[in-house]
């Protein structure tokens, strides 16, 4: 169970992390080329791809790919 904790804080801190990469580069459009790239849209393709993303990263550094 802990294991399983753990794996999902992990997913939780990649997804945080890409998101507030979404927010700076939304924020940097906006306010530099006045136009918005956050949606409700972009914002659930960043968690998801946050998720699959942490997925991907573990397999390839462990040599399962």
């Amino acid at each position: 169970m802990e294991n399983l904790l753990i794996k999902i804080l992990e997913s939780f801190l990649f997804v945080a992390v890409f998101l507030t990469i979404y927010w700076v580069i939304g924020f940097f459009c906006k306010s530099t080329f006045d136009f918005e790239i956050r949606s409700d849209k972009g914002y659930t393709i960043v968690v998801v791809g946050g998720f699959i993303f942490k997925i991907v990263l573990v397999k390839i550094l462990s040599g399962q790919y």
